[in-house]
This record gives structure tokens, C-alpha cells and sequence, in this order.
């Protein structure tokens, strides 16, 4: 009868280590391509560098989907929820839904604008053919607010108050008690 050979344990600290090895890679060239899916962080919780709850928001004007220019000062006066998203991001088209269930309630207090990350206009029109939305569509087709506003991941949501300031953020899909803690931030009652 023979006995069965035993194994190198130095074998499977190799397989392990190169399997972990494939799993990191695997990650920074999602993070690289920017693929990775956001981190939830706590409401109002905002990393180094970027926009900050209690800061002004940086102003900006890019084209609306309707082709007239769009430019956040303009809704000083109002609540806006500003919300960054894309065709492709399964959680941002998730929460439009209840995002546009709130923008229909507070109608006359606040104003949605969605701002599609790196989409043509085709794009972003045949989505909203589908989905018609009661947001204001702006189109940032070469990402230049990622750097005023330094996103991490979609969907981002801030709630900008009357005064433009930020008054709260949300990294990642939003829930229902997100969005009414943002409004009230932000001065909707």
C-alpha cells in the first residue's frame, strides 16, 4: 500500500501569496480606471482636501442637456441638491427614484441638479427619454468638476443651502433618511 506524498506547506504560502497578489493588482486597476464602487461614509463626512460641510460650493457653468448653459450661482435663494451620477452607475439610477419623489414634494424649495459625469448628450437624452425625471440634466462630459469637487465614486450628492453653502454630502447611494437629514441641513423644512 503506498502512502500519500505530503505536501510542501511552503507550497500553499506561495499559492496564497500569489493569489492575494493577483487580488491587489485586480484592485488598483479598477481604482485606476475608476471602477471601484464608492465607500459609504458617514453622512456629512467629508476626506482631506475636498469640499467641505460649511464651505461654499464651487461655482461652476456647463451646458444643461436643454443646451442652455447651467451655472450653480444662479440658484442662490434656493436649496439644490447637487448630485453627481452616470448612465452606467447602477446605484445613482437606483436612487433617482427617491430623489425625484422628494423633488416633486419640496417643489417650491428646492431645485435637483443632476450632473452626468462623462457622457455625450445622446447619452444622457435617450436616458432621460426613459426616464423623465423632474431634475435640471446638466452634462460634464470631461469630468472638470471632479477636481473642484474631488469625487471619489458615484453617486456623490451635496445639499447646498440658499447662501451656497454645503451644508451636507453623501458618498454613495442615498436612503431615505439621508435626503430628509440633507434638506434639512440645507434649510428645507
Amino acid at each position: 500500500m503506498e502512502t500519500p506524498k505530503k505536501r510542501d506547506p511552503w507550497m500553499y504560502v506561495l499559492i496564497i501569496s500569489a493569489a492575494m497578489g493577483v487580488c491587489l493588482l485586480l484592485c488598483l486597476c479598477l481604482e485606476a480606471f475608476g471602477l471601484v464602487l464608492p465607500q459609504r461614509q458617514s453622512a456629512g463626512a467629508v476626506g482631506q482636501g475636498r469640499v467641505r460641510v460649511g464651505q461654499e460650493a464651487p461655482d461652476f457653468e456647463l451646458s444643461g442637456l436643454s443646451g442652455r448653459p447651467v451655472r450653480l450661482s444662479h440658484y442662490r435663494g434656493q436649496v439644490v441638491l447637487l448630485n453627481f451620477w452616470a448612465t452606467w452607475c447602477g446605484y445613482c439610477v437606483g436612487e433617482m427614484p427617491l430623489i425625484s419623489e422628494y423633488a416633486q414634494r419640496y417643489v417650491n424649495e428646492m431645485v435637483v441638479l443632476a450632473v452626468s459625469e462623462g457622457e455625450s448628450a445622446q447619452v444622457v437624452q435617450s436616458f432621460v427619454d426613459v426616464h423623465p425625471f423632474p431634475f435640471i440634466f446638466v452634462l460634464d462630459p470631461s469630468y472638470r468638476l471632479n477636481r473642484p469637487y474631488r469625487l471619489e465614486g458615484y453617486p456623490t450628492t451635496y445639499f447646498i443651502d440658499a447662501a451656497g453653502i454645503v451644508r451636507y454630502e453623501v458618498i454613495g447611494s442615498m436612503r431615505r433618511s439621508e435626503i430628509e437629514a440633507g434638506l434639512r441641513a440645507a434649510g428645507v423644512r
